[in-house]
């Protein structure tokens, strides 16, 4: 049996099928967290950058190959899965 807080199991239940695109930032190397494929989650891509429009040192921006990357992982997933999320 599971135990979702406050009866809100039925917010909690997946029962579609999605695939994850995933962004961590660099200057932690991650948020402490991932996701994993399951029977529901069919793929995850996670991409390291950091969310701003201007450079700072040490941190890595959203580039050109990341963009083709979310793309492609669109591309794959759109016939596959019910949610992009």
């Amino acid at each position: 049996m599971l135990f979702y807080p406050n009866m809100q199991d039925e917010m909690a239940r997946r029962t579609d099928a999605y695939a994850v695109i995933s962004i961590q930032d660099t200057y932690t190397k991650g948020f402490g967290f991932e996701f994993n494929e399951s029977r529901f989650c069919k793929d995850v891509l996670t991409l390291y950058f950091v969310d701003t429009v201007k450079e700072v040192d040490g941190a890595k921006l959203f580039d050109n190959e990341q963009a083709n990357q979310v793309i492609d992982f669109i591309q794959t997933h759109k016939k596959d899965v019910d949610t992009l999320r």
